[in-house]
């Protein structure tokens, strides 16, 4: 199983590698200041993108590193409304997990906004322009809609539809189960496009890991994947892409009101 960050093409393997990739990302990356402290951001020409989040202490002027989190750059952007925030107990103070919907409520996803909390202008109710990739935990390929529907027994699900997962488990949790993840969605996609994206320095290649857009109902989506989720496919015979994950999202400018 890969872990997230493979996806963007960095191998994590234990809580020291952790923080060095948090150190890398803050030494290298453009800092973006708020109120309880500080995230900062590293993007590299391949789309792979990382955010780091770190809280001050006013009382003890210490800083505290909370989280690193994967994004992927890439060219998805849509306008959609600001809707609640989704905070939860477990949430640090610079967390941001949000409902984003379109203007006539028809559909919405949620997704974590990157540096949530130093965006000046953020008005729930308004719509902006978010920069969006699907960051997965699992992927599956597909020949095609046959092949799907034959190979899981799902007769009722539309492709191109994000069901938000995490969200439906919070109104059929019971004493024996436990909700999912409030972020965790599905998607189940027709594949429009890959290539292989690589990370290099000084010229060298360092690391490499593949890009699909995929098709949604609210447009085309960037999904990133790590390699060696695509060793064994022949990406020339595959057309449809089932993926869990998360949505990772960026505002990208002013919002309007609806």
């Amino acid at each position: 199983m890969a872990t997230l960050f493979e996806h963007i093409g960095f191998h994590i393997h234990n809580e020291e590698e952790v923080y060095r990739l948090a150190d890398f990302v803050l030494n290298a990356g453009a800092i973006h200041v708020t109120e309880n402290g500080f995230y900062a951001r590293w993007i590299d020409p391949s789309g792979s993108e990382i955010w780091s989040r770190t809280a001050l202490d006013h009382k003890t002027e210490q800083a505290n590193f909370l989280n690193i989190d994967p994004h992927f750059h890439g060219d998805t952007v849509w306008n959609l409304v600001l809707g609640r925030e989704l905070a939860e107990e477990k949430d640090d103070a610079l967390d941001g997990k949000f409902v984003l919907h379109t203007e006539d409520e028809s559909k919405f996803i949620t997704a974590r906004i990157q540096g949530a909390q130093a965006i000046s202008e953020k008005e729930e109710g308004k719509v902006y322009p978010f920069q969006i990739a699907l960051m997965p935990h699992t992927v599956r390929f597909y020949a095609n809609e046959d092949a799907y529907r034959a190979a899981t027994g799902d007769e009722l699900s539309i492709l191109g539809m994000c069901m938000p997962r995490g969200m439906y488990s919070r109104l059929v949790v019971s004493e024996d189960s436990r909700p999912e993840e409030i972020l965790l969605t599905t998607l189940i996609g027709r594949i429009r496009s890959s290539d292989l994206r690589t990370i290099e320095r000084g010229g060298d290649k360092i690391s490499s890991f593949m890009h699909f857009t995929v098709e949604t109902q609210f447009g085309t989506i960037d999904v990133p994947v790590a390699n060696s989720l695509c060793q064994d496919v022949d990406l020339d015979e595959v057309g449809v892409m089932s993926v869990t994950g998360t949505f990772s999202a960026v505002m990208m400018g002013k919002g309007k009101t609806e």
